[in-house]
This record gives C-alpha cells, structure tokens and sequence, in this order.
C-alpha cells in the first residue's frame, strides 16, 4: 500500500485569452496536433480536454475529446470557440460528434454574442440516446439559430462544446465509458442550390437512392431530410424522409421541388 505525490503546484485562475477568427470558411479537424489561438479550454476540476490521436478520430490522425479523469469524480468540460462574426450572414456550422456510453446531463452546445459572459443552450448532446463510438455529422444554421435565440452576430461570439460526466474513455469498456469527441469543424456560407427546373410529367420515386436535379435541400439545424431504404417505403426500395439529427431537438425539415409549369394551362 502507499502513495506518492510530485510536483505539486498551486496558481491563480486565468481566464480565456483567445484571437476571434474574422475569416471565413473556417475549418478546424485539429491535424496540428494543438488547439490555435483562437480557442479556450477553461480550467475545472476533473476536466480533461485534449486534441488527441487516441479512440478513433473521424478524419486524419487527430480530434478533439472530452472524459473525466481520475474517475468517479464529476468532471466539466467546455471547449470555447471565439469568432470574429461582425458583418457576417448567412453562415452554417458543421461538425462531427461522437459519444462513449455517455449518460444525458447538461452536454449540449451553447452560444454567446458577448464574450462568453453569458450562454444559451441551442442544443443538448444526449449520449445515452446513440450509438456508441459512431460519428454523427450535425449542421446548424447559425443566422437561424441566432435569430430565433435573440443573439447577435458579433465580434464577441462564442461557441460553446460541453460535456459532464463522471468516467474517462474506454473503449475496451463502454459500459463504464464515458466522454465525447468532436472533429472537423466548419464554418462556412452555404453552397447555393442549383436546381434543374423539371417539366411535367413528373415522376420521383426516390430508386436512385439519391435527390435528382430539380430538388433542392436546404441545410435547416438539426434536420435531416435523406431518401433511405429504412422505415418501410411504400413501393420499391427506397422514399424520401425527414427527421431530426438530434432526438429532443426541434428542426425543421425542408424539400424543395423545381417545376416548370410555363407551359401548362390546367
């Protein structure tokens, strides 16, 4: 039995000391290995925030993950994303997220138009509702979400990634698992839709597996408009569904049809 202790070391708080990015699109998929400028990790107790080579990124060698350590402690982690987004319109955020067992808590994403001094919640993360060690991507529409939560797209806006728990990363046990991980963060104007203006007849019954050319789907937060095999369609293969990305998440799903009707008369 016994203990030992080292280099202990006791200093003063110190707040977040970030560059606001000012240039769009912006990506980050943490290949450097580090964090820029312009994020902040803040200090709490337990907390562990790291770019990180291990439990599988989505894309290259690195991501961003989020655990407890040591574990049975509750730890709180924030990542701040700090932007520059004065002048700015019409931008969507889109990034990958993924969970290890975690439990529902206050996990979410928030938003900040002053610096951080204040946040609003414009989604919960909720783990226990996914599938573990599985990439989901997620799109926000940033000029909706601003709109519809009183923010304003300033020199002080603040994305805010969090999670609570109380275990580190297991992969090799995902029972007692807990933590998050993110990758490939972007943001960045949406391309526009090009569609082909279809004349009539028109039929669509989705068995390309694909959207044809005079469909046009825009990037609405947290919906997901697709044509799937899955949930049973009604002839064929495949049909068009709409859902959300996020379960307890409100979206609203678009699916815009192109016609040409200016030769029609009835």
């Amino acid at each position: 039995d016994g203990f030992a202790f080292d280099d202990i070391n006791i200093t003063s708080g110190s707040g977040c000391s970030a560059v606001a990015i000012n240039s769009f699109p912006y990506l980050e998929d943490f290949e450097s290995g580090t964090l820029g400028s312009e994020w902040c990790v803040p200090f709490n107790s337990f907390s562990s925030v790291a770019v990180s080579s291990l439990n599988e990124p989505n894309n290259g060698s690195y991501h961003l993950t989020m655990e407890t350590v040591p574990a049975r402690n509750i730890g709180t982690n924030e990542a701040l994303l700090f932007l520059d987004l004065s002048g700015q319109t019409n931008l969507e955020m889109e990034f990958y997220w993924k969970e290890f067992g975690d439990e529902n808590d206050i996990d979410g994403i928030f938003l900040s138009d002053d610096g951080g001094s204040t946040f609003t919640r414009i989604t919960f993360l909720n783990g226990e509702n996914y599938t573990n060690n599985t990439w989901k991507k997620i799109i926000i529409d940033l000029d909706e979400i601003a709109a519809e939560n009183a923010l304003s797209f300033t020199n002080q806006f603040v994305v805010r990634f969090l999670h609570r728990d109380n275990f580190f990363i297991d992969l090799a046990d995902l029972s007692t698992s807990d933590g998050f991980a993110f990758d490939d963060i972007v943001i960045r104007t949406p391309a526009p839709c090009l569609p082909t203006y279809s004349t009539l007849p028109f039929v669509d019954d989705f068995e390309s597996g694909a959207f044809g050319s005079a469909w046009c789907i825009p990037n609405t937060s947290f919906a997901r408009t697709e044509v799937s095999s899955e949930n049973g369609p009604n002839t064929g293969s495949y049909h068009m569904v709409m859902d959300t990305d996020l379960t307890g998440t409100d979206a609203r799903n678009e699916a815009l049809l192109h016609l040409d009707l200016s030769a029609e008369t009835d």
